[in-house]
């Protein structure tokens, strides 16, 4: 019997293929997009930035997509597993602290 390898790290799910992945499924049907894969968008690690924000990497950001493949990638991310969502988010902390503490002016 063949086992499903653990996926316990960042670059586990990054390496994750999208397409036609038992564990990527919406309404337990698995997901195959043929524009976004011939857009080079094939595993989640192509769908995150360098920063952890879904949907904002080079690929997604150069691919040109109207608002439909736009949507079905909106899909893709609600149908990543919780734990794997989870590890994603633990890699990137997001300090908001920084966003609050730093000073702005506006200008009027």
């Amino acid at each position: 019997m063949l086992r499903q390898p653990s996926i316990l790290s960042y670059e586990d799910v990054g390496h994750q293929v999208i397409w036609k992945n038992k564990n990527n499924t919406v309404q337990k049907i698995s997901l195959f997009e043929k524009h976004l894969l011939s857009k080079g968008i094939v595993t989640i690690g192509d769908l995150i930035s360098d920063t952890g924000i879904f949907l904002k990497d080079v690929k997604v950001l150069h691919a040109n997509l109207s608002p439909i493949p736009h949507f079905r990638l909106m899909s893709v991310e609600d149908a990543i597993p919780r734990d794997w969502r989870r590890i994603i988010r633990q890699s990137f902390p997001f300090d908001w602290k920084k966003i609050y503490s730093s000073p702005f002016t506006v200008t009027i």
